[in-house]
């Protein structure tokens, strides 16, 4: 005599649950704007980051460039470290290296 077998189907797909937020309101142009450059420390980072300043200074003359190194405790970011950053400027721009 066979055993019996059960097996139990399970649904893939996937559930798609929303967040409460948006994201911000683009930019027309990034003329006369305060661009930050953040780099969370990888190698590398930095050196892509400095490059796309020069770019961007090249095609925005009147624009401007703030560098912002942010520090990780582990795998998290100190709390309000970023919406400080985004206080300060217009747009930004985020690299994570390597």
């Amino acid at each position: 005599m066979e055993a019996k077998v059960e097996l139990e189907v399970l649904n893939p797909e996937g559930k798609i649950v929303k967040r409460g937020k948006t994201l911000a309101p683009r930019l027309e142009n990034l003329e006369g704007k305060k661009i930050g450059l953040v780099w969370n420390g990888k190698p590398n980072g930095d050196k892509l980051l400095n490059e796309i300043g020069k770019l961007l200074k090249e095609r925005y003359p009147t624009s401007e460039t703030a560098f912002h190194r942010i520090s990780f405790s582990g795998t998290k970011l100190p709390p309000g470290e970023l919406e400080s950053i985004a206080k300060d400027i217009d747009a930004g721009v985020f690299t994570s290296g390597d």
